[in-house]
């Protein structure tokens, strides 16, 4: 055993190992995700029938964008972010937030409809899929994109999250869409620099058709 966490939920049911060099693991429960490591415990709460986990080691926060996680698929798209796909197929991209190895704050922006997925898995650096048994298997490419904005008079230390997005394969013919518009405003302590914008563009570059159930 390397270290052991106490306490948790009964209805856990997945660990989403973090990618260094954050490192530790994501603990998922339908109403809150648990991230842990040897150093440090955070809870985020994702609706309000979150449970306050009962040892005061743990920063316990509550996001506004109520959801629920259980028959979620999820899937690391880098080492700071992965993208979970809901029960009815919506999708959601979550940032952590570290100070070194140390989850601090782990933020939720909302994607569009998509697939009802029966699995999500990165293939490439650039590419992930979405497998479906009741509906068209889809292979999507995503970057990232760095977008500079205008200066800013004043500008404290934020984040600002911008939903967006359309639906994902109602037409297999088309090749590109907006899946979601995951956009941080990651501003500078400095009155006079400029914002910096980081979005995802999500493109379809295959599909699956299914016929029927499988």
């Amino acid at each position: 055993v390397i270290w052991a966490v106490q306490n948790l939920p009964f209805d856990c049911f997945k660990l989403l190992p973090v990618p260094k060099p954050t490192g530790g693991v994501l603990v998922m429960s339908p109403n809150s995700i648990y991230a842990c490591n040897q150093n440090i415990k955070y809870q985020l709460g994702l609706n309000r029938f979150v449970l306050k986990h009962k040892s005061s080691s743990y920063v316990t926060e509550l996001t506004d964008i109520f959801i629920a996680l259980d028959t979620a698929r999820f899937a690391f798209l880098s080492n700071d972010r992965f993208i979970a796909s809901l029960k009815g197929g919506e999708l959601y991209i979550f940032s952590i937030v570290s100070v070194g190895d140390s989850i601090s704050k782990i933020s939720i922006s909302k994607g569009s409809a998509s697939v009802i997925a029966t699995c999500i898995c990165t293939t490439s650096e650039k590419y992930f899929f979405l497998g479906s048994r009741i509906g068209d298997s889809v292979l999507v490419e995503y970057r990232e994109m760095a977008i500079e904005a205008e200066e800013v008079g004043e500008a404290p230390l934020k984040l600002q999250k911008l939903e967006d997005g359309t639906a994902l394969a109602r037409d297999t013919n088309d090749s590109e869409f907006d899946l979601a518009k995951d956009i941080e405003e990651f501003y500078s302590n400095n009155q006079d620099q400029k914002t910096q914008k980081k979005e995802f563009v999500f493109t379809k570059a295959d599909s699956i058709v299914n016929i029927g159930p499988i």
